[in-house]
């Protein structure tokens, strides 16, 4: 049977048309049908699952201009007179609910070079914004210089709509970002929205999908692909939007995901994986005593073993390969995650390209 009819990507083709003008201007995107969202377990496929899909758009403030997108970004934008050096304005949309709000914020928090959040402080660090596309909730995250680095400010919206999540960041030098906030607030505050519901097939559970997938390429965004061979004892598990493959090895899991450029670096990946656990972040040097490389058929995995007081615990690995950033996690309780270690080393070491 063919690959892509047990582990189909969400591939999204995304165009922002680039404008001149120095008018405001209304900048439109159609929400594309989503054709491969997951259905739930044992769904009858003879009934249609109802699929939310419309348009956004948004009102682009005084000096903003549209370039073209890129990745997974739905649009990028620039300020007049403002190097991209100093400031860069990104719309990104996943499929799905984009994961947790609290992992979400502390990743951000880790790329300016501030500490984690806890549950508990969330809710003083959002600020709700209310726009007619519904109510997107804003964090601003101020870091400070250090290590030789210049000091960094952001500025993150999110926005669930239309069966997305949608990520709104300004990003740049603190004076910068400071100079365009009213503006970014006002960007925001024009989203609007028209949706519908359409039907669209359910997808059928997956049964008896193959295992051996060393001979059946996973595509990436690009085009570009990776080979594995799974343990023979994990069960395949439907497709989830964004990932590769799902497994499910007794009460542990396996996901394997990847994303276009370096997703905020290994460190602020390292300590959001960490916060799931419970743990403290942690900074570069100790990520460099505590992380192993693995290097199998010319790929360098980068390995870290989280183990948490919360009695759960993560073992993953980050690939950079071409252009891209691949994450393998094994995730679950302690005691299931490392009867699972063995194998899953294993498994990385059947990694390999085409």
């Amino acid at each position: 049977m063919a690959y892509s009819r047990f582990l189909c990507p969400v591939i999204i083709t995304l165009c922002v048309i680039a404008s001149g003008c120095r008018d405001k201007q209304i900048t439109r995107y159609q929400i594309p049908k989503e054709d491969d969202a997951p259905a739930p377990a044992f769904a009858d496929e003879s009934k249609p699952v109802n699929q939310p899909t419309g348009t956004l758009t948004w009102t682009l403030p005084q000096g903003w201009e549209s370039k073209p997108a890129s990745g997974m970004r739905v649009a990028t934008f620039v300020v007049q007179g403002v190097s991209t050096d100093a400031l860069d304005i990104s719309v990104v949309s996943f499929p799905g609910d984009g994961g947790d709000d609290l992992a979400n914020v502390n990743r951000w928090r880790g790329q300016v070079g501030l500490n984690p959040l806890t549950q508990d402080q969330l809710s003083s660090a959002l600020l709700p914004i209310q726009s007619a596309a519904g109510t997107l909730q804003l964090t601003d995250s101020a870091g400070s210089a250090t290590g030789g680095k210049p000091a960094k400010r952001m500025l993150a919206a999110w926005l669930r709509l239309g069966g997305k999540a949608w990520f709104f960041k300004l990003l740049g030098e603190p004076a910068a970002v400071n100079d365009q906030k009213n503006n970014f607030v006002s960007f925001l505050k024009s989203l609007n929205a028209s949706a519908s519901v359409v039907p669209v097939a359910a997808t059928p559970p997956l049964i008896g999908a193959p295992m051996d997938m060393s001979s059946t390429a996973v595509p990436t965004s690009d085009g570009a692909s990776l080979l594995w061979t799974p343990n023979k004892a994990w069960t395949l598990k439907p497709a989830v939007a964004m990932r590769k493959a799902t497994f499910s090895a007794g009460e542990a899991e396996i996901a394997i995901s990847a994303f276009p450029g370096d997703v905020g670096g290994p460190l602020a990946n390292v300590n959001r994986w960490r916060n799931q656990v419970g743990l403290s972040a942690i900074d570069q040097a100790e990520l460099d005593k505590t992380s192993t490389t693995l290097e199998v058929h010319g790929l360098h995995f980068m390995v870290i073993e989280a183990v948490g007081t919360n009695s759960k615990a993560i073992v993953a690995a980050l690939l950079p390969w071409n252009g891209s950033t691949w994450f393998f996690k094994l995730t679950g309780s302690k005691d299931a995650v490392m009867a699972q270690k063995t194998a899953f080393t294993e498994f990385l070491k059947s990694v390999k390209t085409p």
